[in-house]
């Protein structure tokens, strides 16, 4: 509607009808996901990557090479495969906190009180800033997932795994 707004299709409140994106006919919802990369390359079994991303498929395939643009800093421990993505976010920022969260349990406000009951989640002092050793492995990685989704926000969210 020119100079004006979308009405929300019956059933969304206002908030979740802002994520979603009209297309002429109907609607579809964003996708705002997290996922979680394990490294295929033998010798690097345990080496893991976090990310967000609006589009999966091409994410990893980003990851992977065969999409330029993106995936640098997993380039070294390529190829990649795909553990599992959680979505179900309300907004892209909610996602995008998840991620940060998910990557740094033990510096993100809702998650560093359980976190640092996992053995595995290092922290230092550097100054005056805390440090974060990265979790690495498949497993550790989710240890942390399912401690978080425990956790207020996340337990509030819609959250769905694949």
């Amino acid at each position: 509607i020119p100079g004006g707004t979308w009405p929300c299709p019956d059933g969304f409140e206002p908030r979740v009808c802002a994520s979603v994106q009209f297309f002429g006919v109907g609607a579809m919802e964003a996708f705002y996901g997290c996922y979680l990369l394990e490294s295929c390359k033998p010798g690097f079994k345990h080496r893991t990557y976090i990310g967000f991303t609006m589009d999966p498929r091409r994410r990893i395939r980003q990851h992977n090479g065969e999409i330029s643009a993106g995936a640098w800093k997993t380039k070294r421990w390529r190829p990649w495969r795909m553990v599992l993505c959680i979505w179900g976010f309300p907004h892209k920022v909610a996602a995008l906190q998840f991620e940060h969260a998910w990557q740094h349990p033990a510096i993100s406000r809702h998650v560093r009180g359980e976190a640092a009951r996992l053995s595995f989640v290092r922290t230092w002092r550097r100054g005056k800033f805390v440090r974060q050793r990265e979790v690495q492995g498949v497993k550790q990685n989710l240890q942390v997932l399912l401690k978080m989704l425990s956790l207020s926000p996340y337990c509030r969210m819609p959250l769905r795994l694949h």
